[in-house]
């Protein structure tokens, strides 16, 4: 997971959605992708035990410089030459900032109208394929 924002601290922030999935998946407890909410010290240890690390290993949270030392150190130590990634974020406008900055771009318009169409499209489906299977 890649989840990038203006400052680390917000990123932080925007990962409590992600790491409350990822808890979900290891205890058997899985729902929606939650809205954000502040770290307490009783979340940062729990993020910090091994199951919730090992599941994490590879996700990328911070700031766009912070990210690109973390991804440029990954691609060198693995040598990969292709990144697939999912940005695990409950707004749909901070998830799109997210993919824009990894991108190269600000955060700003340059990519807002193809990454919007794509997030729109995608919620529709998932909404639409919930509202038949029910």
């Amino acid at each position: 997971s890649i989840i990038i924002a203006d400052t680390d601290e917000e990123a932080e922030f925007l990962s409590t959605s992600y790491y409350s999935r990822v808890i979900g998946i290891l205890t058997g407890n899985r729902s929606p992708l939650e809205p954000p909410f502040e770290v307490t010290n009783e979340f940062r240890r729990i993020i910090q035990q091994p199951a919730v690390q090992q599941m994490s290993k590879y996700a990328f949270i911070g700031s766009k410089e912070t990210v690109k030392k973390k991804v440029k150190a990954f691609i060198e130590n693995t040598g990969v030459d292709e990144l697939m990634f999912a940005t695990n974020v409950f707004d749909v406008k901070d998830r799109i900032k997210s993919v824009a900055l990894f991108s190269g771009g600000d955060g700003g318009s340059e990519y807002r109208g193809v990454i919007l169409d794509y997030y729109l499209k995608r919620d529709l489906l998932i909404r639409s394929f919930a509202s038949i299977s029910n």
